[in-house]
């Protein structure tokens, strides 16, 4: 079947981390106003947290909250001791300057590895979450990244910088697309493996694609008119290829965002366990 079975990849993650101690400090969400897609993603985590028995606490921030408001925040909950894992709701709203705010994130409780100091030096314990869904997929579909070409469509903060930083350290053939890229089309079929976070909905499909390809699709755009939402693969349009020619395909929505919302939980998981084990010692 193309279709990836995200939702079992997911489930699996939960299983496994369900066979471990539980963490007994807290995960908190910084938000900042009241996006409906953050919001989304927010009660996302809670679910998945309240399934592994992890506390969470939601801390909301007024929409023109200053930047220096947000910072003493930050400081303010990386010192309790309650707290082990911190997550900043990105995007922020457009006033603040998020390198700024992220300086503040402190690297022990970054469970999304996109704080200053995280993304400075590797870390062994634990990854960025996108990057542990681009690993558990081709786990799934046994794929070796070695023996792949690969493109990444968008170069954003949180999806495409840190995959191609990673990927890099492993491979050559790589491409990077810009989301407006206009050859992006007509170029796609030379590659095997189509990583995507463009979020600009719809902006390639089947017929752009080899034999036996595969695409992650992390892109994200709701119609505003409609409110459906639609990922950056149109599996739509010339569907009927993605049987004939073997495409296998992250669906949106819940496709990688389950996976993701693992991973993001199994941070926590280390993180917590780093942070005990050092302070018994």
């Amino acid at each position: 079947m193309p279709q990836i079975p995200c939702e079992k990849i997911s489930e699996s993650i939960i299983k496994r981390l369900r066979k471990k101690p539980r963490p007994q400090k807290k995960l908190l969400i910084i938000t900042i106003g009241e996006n409906p897609a953050s919001l989304s993603f927010i009660r996302q985590k809670q679910k998945i947290a309240s399934l592994l028995g992890i506390k969470t606490k939601i801390e909301t921030l007024k929409k023109n909250v200053s930047a220096k408001t947000v910072i003493q925040t930050l400081k303010k909950f990386s010192n309790n001791k309650q707290i082990g894992g911190i997550i900043i709701q990105l995007p922020l709203p457009k006033h603040l300057n998020r390198e700024e705010i992220l300086k503040a994130l402190p690297e022990a409780q970054d469970i999304d590895r996109i704080g200053h100091a995280s993304r400075r030096k590797k870390n062994e314990t634990i990854n960025s979450p996108p990057i542990g869904v681009v690993e558990e997929i081709l786990k799934l579909t046994e794929r070796k990244i070695e023996k792949l070409n690969i493109a990444i469509i968008g170069h954003g903060f949180l999806i495409g910088k840190p995959i191609e930083k990673w990927l890099r350290e492993k491979t050559q053939k790589l491409k990077v697309f810009p989301e407006k890229s206009k050859t992006m089309k007509t170029r796609l079929k030379k590659f095997d493996l189509i990583i995507s976070g463009a979020g600009a909905g719809k902006i390639f499909d089947a017929s752009h694609l080899k034999n036996n390809a595969v695409v992650i699709d992390f892109g994200w755009k709701k119609n505003k008119k409609t409110g459906i939402i639609t990922g950056d693969f149109d599996t739509e349009k010339n569907a009927v290829l993605l049987e004939k020619n073997i495409i296998r395909y992250t669906k949106t929505p819940g496709g990688t965002g389950p996976i993701l919302v693992a991973k993001i939980m199994e941070n926590f998981f280390a993180l917590t366990a780093k942070t005990s084990k050092n302070a018994s010692k």
